[in-house]
């Protein structure tokens, strides 16, 4: 009976490799053809390599099933994507499609699958693993011998850049249910080393790409714990999907927040690096919370924001500002309602500096040639429209920077706020009786400037989320995490809210994230 199996799957396995081959030669000649543009002979070459790619290996598995209200038997193919016939016949089924979870459950007899109109029921006679690697079929697994395949496939060699080949075949009914399931706010996914973490959620980025295929890629970020995990991604994701996948370490994300909420304006990141902490995790939390508890917009320090040394905004606008603000309102209210004001005084503050002696110096350093080409087409009725177009063109990028520095809220000084509570995390420190040298994560330095440790950003960055309305800086319908500070969540953070590194897992080594309003998956891990 097996070897009957075995050379039903070759011959099956030649005629799909034969329909590939035919598929290849007339998208081939498709190319030849005249008035194709460009985009359409890339979405054809496109097409013809991921199916010279599928020759390799067409697909991993097969499930016999009978749909409701259907009298026949369907042989269905499952693959790492989609394969049409000219025909328009499905020969393989795309294993993140729908239909391609009866695959993965494990089981014969009666199942159920996720339509758009709801569920369906099937019945499935045989379910059937098959490898094949190099375009031949090296061998035929039934459902009763369910683990087979992914010891065959733990066991195989790795290709030329040292990645394990095969994941998406050995996916397991529980993995399954992770992969595709439809949360409405994070989840978190534990269990201990080497447990196949990592893998499911490389094939969940893999699914959910496939589901959002009108969506950009980089609607989707991936944080990883450090490059060379971020090089196996690279490697692996396209040969998922077909994509790149935008990804960065916790410590590049961190010291782009960093740089986005303007904090390097006011601190200079530490060149001495270490990894001792001042204190732990949660004597920070705890050491902000009681700081900023009952404070108003009046307790806050603010600095001001400028162009080429001259303010646009002073301390005494600031001041103004607190003086009509509503105390009654939570803090993060009464700042909202200073960034509104201060947003609509903008372009007059701007069209100021504009016509100020300074902006009009810079006017005199440029030849009347940049000035010309500047203002071509530009038609001004007064003095002050001239100056206001010419400064726009000449301050494109500095006004751009100080409106995002109002919408990141910038104007409150959080360093100068969070510097003044250094002596009682001092005291603590000695209260707890720690000893080691570790450095104080903020202190001052020459001018008005301080100087900050890889713990003072993080310090930096979740006090402005607690202080300020300030969210993520730009839009991703999709976050993933590889790897959880299961301390931050004994503490209660949410996943999106992580700050500082994990005591146990972490120890200072890797920076950390402040995160707002992200949606997806995050992976923790259990000591047991």
């Amino acid at each position: 009976m097996k070897n009957q199996s075995f050379q039903e799957e070759v011959q099956h396995l030649e005629i799909v490799q034969d329909l590939m081959e035919q598929k290849v030669a007339i998208e081939k000649n498709r190319l030849q053809e005249r008035d194709l543009d460009i985009a359409r002979q890339d979405t054809i070459q496109y097409g013809i390599q991921q199916l010279e790619n599928q020759l390799e290996s067409p697909y991993f598995g097969r499930i016999d099933v009978q749909f409701e209200k259907d009298e026949r038997v369907e042989k269905m193919y499952i693959g790492p994507a989609t394969f049409f016939d000219e025909d328009d016949n499905v020969q393989v089924y795309d294993w993140r499609a729908p239909i391609a979870s009866l695959f993965y459950e494990g089981t014969l007899g009666e199942l159920q699958y996720e339509t758009p109109n709801g569920f369906e029921k099937a019945q499935a006679f045989l379910k059937r693993d098959i490898v094949i690697r190099k375009g031949e079929l090296k061998s035929v697994y039934d459902i009763e011998n369910e683990e087979s395949l992914l010891m065959d496939a733990l066991s195989a060699p790795t290709n030329r850049d040292g990645h394990l080949e095969g994941i998406t075949a050995t996916i397991q009914k529980e993995q399954n249910e992770i992969i595709r399931l439809n949360p409405k706010d994070w989840f978190i996914v534990n269990g201990c080393a080497g447990s196949g973490k990592t893998t499911i959620l490389l094939q969940r980025i893999a699914y959910l790409m496939y589901q959002a295929k009108d969506k950009r890629m980089s609607d989707m970020l991936l944080l990883s714990r450090n490059q060379l995990f971020a090089k196996y991604v690279s490697h692996v994701i396209p040969s998922l999907t077909g994509s790149e996948l935008y990804q960065q370490t916790l410590a590049q994300h961190t010291i782009e927040l960093y740089r986005k909420m303007y904090l390097h304006k006011t601190t200079a990141l530490s060149q001495v690096p270490t990894r001792k902490v001042y204190l732990t995790d949660s004597e920070w939390i705890a050491l902000v919370h009681r700081n900023i508890e009952g404070l108003s917009a009046k307790d806050l320090p603010y600095r001001a924001i400028g162009i080429k040394g001259q303010a646009v905004f002073t301390m005494k606008d600031y001041q103004k500002l607190v003086e009509s603000v509503n105390t009654a309102l939570p803090l993060q209210q009464q700042l909202t309602q200073m960034q509104t004001v201060l947003e609509r005084t903008l372009k007059r503050r701007l069209t100021k500096f504009f016509m100020s002696e300074k902006a009009k110096a810079v006017y005199e350093s440029m030849n009347a040639m940049q000035i010309e080409v500047l203002m071509k087409d530009v038609e001004t009725k007064s003095e002050t429209e001239y100056y206001q177009a010419l400064g726009q063109k000449v301050f494109e990028k500095e006004v751009q920077e100080v409106t995002q520095q109002v919408e990141m809220f910038a104007f409150v000084d959080i360093a100068a706020l969070v510097v003044k509570w250094m002596p009682e995390a001092k005291i603590r420190r000695q209260e707890l009786g720690k000893t080691d040298n570790a450095p104080l994560p903020l202190k001052k330095i020459e001018g008005s400037r301080m100087q900050v440790t890889a713990e003072g950003i993080r310090l930096l960055q979740y006090v402005a989320t607690r202080v300020t309305p300030v969210r993520d800086y730009t839009g991703f319908s999709h976050l993933f995490i590889d790897e959880d500070c299961k301390t931050c969540r004994s503490y209660g953070l949410e996943p999106y809210q992580l700050l500082f590194p994990c005591e146990i897992h972490c120890s200072g080594r890797y920076l950390p994230i402040v995160l707002n309003g992200y949606n997806d998956f995050h992976i923790g891990k259990t000591t047991s």
